[in-house]
């Protein structure tokens, strides 16, 4: 499986702090310092064994960043020369990885790294990670739902009879047939001149000719962090509350593994 990560954006809404660094390589106080590492850390974990970065903005210190650790699985760094314009144009210059098993991921948002490995893990061949506790302000990117399938996904809620409304994690697992799909969904919206557009417009075709499924990460903590507060709140609430989920997680994984030694003797 093929991870496309998208880190090239400016992060307006952190400005400063991402006039002098990527937001995906702002500090944070846990393992992996940033969610461009945490991420990647993630994606080892689950098993996935090539990176595609795209890169824009600050280019430079997320290769920096990247070469700095000693990670396992293949990276390979594509350039999005037109970051400054809506996602749609990340996601499109990683459009030649769009041909088999594939993961799409935000990098700006921070989560238990065991969420990419439920995802990644699940028995489901396409599917988002979804969280229904969250509501709509108009920034969010939500996906509805009817049963068990994603149906739409944007930043207002449609009106219609859904069984499930939640916010996405900006995580999304596709497989080959889906994953081409987007490919011709992503070059039409891209031919269309869409301007601004986020690269979720993308994903409707994939949502209308594949059964795409959900994982609900409610009680999971995470956020996107797109502003100073969400920064501030990542610091003090969130960090602190994946840091003790990843302990526990750590002790019950040594416990047993030391367990299962005991049993073989």
């Amino acid at each position: 499986m093929t991870a496309i990560l998208l880190t090239a954006g400016i992060g307006r809404r952190l400005w400063p702090l991402t006039a002098e660094h990527p937001k995906c390589l702002l500090p944070l106080p846990l393992a992996g310092g940033c969610t461009l590492i945490r991420l990647v850390m993630a994606l080892e974990l689950a098993g996935v064994d090539r990176l595609v970065c795209v890169v824009g903005h600050l280019r430079g210190q997320i290769r920096q960043a990247l070469d700095a650790v000693c990670f396992r699985l293949s990276i390979r760094l594509v350039v999005n020369d037109r970051y400054s314009s809506g996602s749609i144009f990340s996601l499109g210059a990683a459009r030649d990885f769009l041909d088999d098993d594939v993961l799409i991921l935000d990098a700006d948002v921070l989560l238990p790294l065991f969420l990419v490995s439920r995802l990644v893990q699940s028995s489901l061949p396409n599917a988002c990670l979804l969280d229904p506790q969250s509501t709509s302000r108009g920034e969010e990117m939500m996906l509805m739902t009817r049963g068990d399938r994603v149906l739409s996904v944007g930043r207002e809620v449609e009106q219609g009879s859904w069984d499930l409304v939640g916010e996405s994690l900006g995580l999304a697992k596709f497989d080959r047939s889906a994953a081409r799909t987007l490919r011709d969904s992503v070059s039409a919206a891209i031919g269309a001149r869409c301007s601004r557009a986020d690269y979720e417009v993308a994903y409707q075709p994939v949502f209308d000719s594949h059964d795409v499924g959900f994982l609900s990460a409610a009680g999971e903590p995470w956020m996107e962090i797109d502003t100073s507060e969400d920064l501030a709140m990542a610091v003090k609430s969130i960090a602190p509350r994946i840091a003790d989920l990843e302990l526990r997680e750590a002790v019950a994984l040594a416990t047993a593994s030391r367990a299962s030694k005991l049993e073989r003797r």
